[in-house]
């Protein structure tokens, strides 16, 4: 299957690019339902499918191939920078999802989530820039929406935890009422 990813229209910097690769049919249609619906709709002697993923950043999808190949993917590398600023790869992975409806790689992500943010070897902190990106991209009460609001209503008052100005933390909380309310209630 030839996969042409990119551009993401919700990249902000390098990532501006189209990547195109080849992929096997029976291993991309094993990790992802809706490519394999695609899939499906042609006939296995289709040798030139081809399909767009213009809206998915080339970066978070080769994320997608290295995981589907090794079991796990690496944030370090020339070419894993986020294309986001403040965002994680991570949260940005489990994003990917909504795309490609892969059960199995948006856990792994989530689990990655958790690691970085959720225990006590926590290595960065959670910026208003990633709230935002999680609200504006999943819906009310989805999972990822969830572990930000339950981690920033631990650690909100921590700035070793939690990056951002007021000013920016306020216009995202004035953007997403559900995070405004779910502070307010882990106040009271």
């Amino acid at each position: 299957v030839e996969m042409v990813v990119g551009p993401a229209s919700i990249s902000t910097s390098s990532s501006n690019s189209i990547v195109t690769c080849l992929l096997p049919r029976a291993l991309i249609s094993h990790y992802s339902p809706k490519i394999r619906d695609e899939c499906d709709r042609h006939s296995e002697d289709d040798q030139a499918l081809r399909i767009v993923l213009s809206a998915v950043d080339p970066i978070i999808f080769e994320l997608f191939v290295e995981w589907m190949y090794d079991g796990l993917y690496t944030s370090i590398g020339p070419n894993t920078a986020s294309s986001i600023l403040g965002v994680s790869l991570d949260a940005q992975a489990w994003v990917l999802w909504d795309t490609l409806q892969s059960t199995d790689f948006k856990n792994y992500a989530m689990d990655r989530i958790f690691y970085r943010y959720g225990t006590d070897f926590a290595t960065l902190p959670i910026t208003a820039a990633e709230v935002r990106y999680v609200c504006m991209h999943t819906a009310v009460g989805s999972r990822l929406r969830q572990i930000f609001f339950d981690l920033l209503a631990v650690h909100f008052s921590n700035t070793k935890r939690t990056e951002g100005s007021i000013a920016e933390w306020d216009e995202v909380m004035q953007e997403y009422s559900d995070l405004r309310m779910y502070l307010l209630m882990g106040i009271r």
